[in-house]
């Protein structure tokens, strides 16, 4: 199955991408370019993504997807991400580069799902 039927079948109108790192965000420009069913738009940090996430919800237009960096203005930032998401959306996956310990923070819900991908993702802050 490819990706533009995963996003189909799970009926995926909207993308947020987060990234503060501009390679990063130029990537996912490139990777969904050839898809046109979905609407993605970009924040450069995880303040204005919370905004941007707060303002598509008030409106009726909340984002179906948000794709983030964990580290951005602080090391947790990410985090502020995440639970603006997890407000949102019914289902949400946290892919991360680093081993997670979901013990030591606040749980994310019944419905949240956990993926720690160890340095299989790139860009990595030092």
């Amino acid at each position: 199955m490819t990706l533009e039927q995963k996003l189909t079948d799970l009926e995926i109108k909207r993308i947020l991408v987060v990234d503060d790192r501009i390679e990063n965000v130029l990537a996912a420009k490139q990777a969904f370019s050839k898809y046109s069913l979905a609407s993605i738009d970009y924040a450069a940090s995880a303040s204005e993504a919370v905004t941007m996430m707060e303002t598509a919800f008030k409106e009726g237009k909340k984002y179906d997807l948000v794709i983030s960096d964990m580290e951005m203005e602080t090391k947790t930032s990410g985090l502020d991400v995440v639970k603006q998401a997890i407000v949102q959306l019914s289902y949400a996956t946290i892919a991360t580069g680093i081993n997670y310990d979901r013990s030591k923070h606040e749980a994310h819900g019944a419905t949240t799902t956990i993926l720690p991908t160890g340095s299989s993702i790139k860009g990595k802050k030092e």
